[in-house]
């Protein structure tokens, strides 16, 4: 019995552990946003560590604050000094290569993510 649960429990962390893991990486929007998105896991706890985004074009970089994680997804609220802004981020894993973010808050919007590397 002991090991029957031991090996549940084993099999439900990797499980959350490889869903994480389909968020990690570089992430660029497809429309106009000049933002890259990078999101780190720890990988001795296998969580979602930062989120950090880094646009050139604007000379901007922005570290978001994580509020809560699941198994494919990711929430996230930050603040844009520069307009005033307070937005709240939902990140979803569509698959290994693609990624939903729904924002709410000064701007309501929908991205398309793809990832650009690991």
């Amino acid at each position: 019995m002991k090991n029957l649960l031991l090996l549940t429990v084993f099999t439900v962390s990797s499980i959350t552990f490889s869903q994480k893991n389909k968020l990690e990486g570089s992430w660029s929007s497809y429309d106009n946003t000049s933002y890259i998105t990078t999101i780190y896991i720890n990988d001795k706890t296998g969580l979602i560590e930062k989120v950090y985004s880094y646009s050139s074009y604007e000379n901007d970089d922005k570290i978001e604050t994580i509020v809560s994680q699941g198994l494919n997804t990711l929430t996230t609220k930050h603040y844009f000094d520069k307009y005033k802004w307070s937005i709240n981020s939902k990140f979803t894993s569509i698959n290994d290569t693609l990624m939903k973010r729904t924002i709410t808050g000064s701007s309501n919007t929908v991205l398309l993510y793809i990832k650009i590397n690991k």
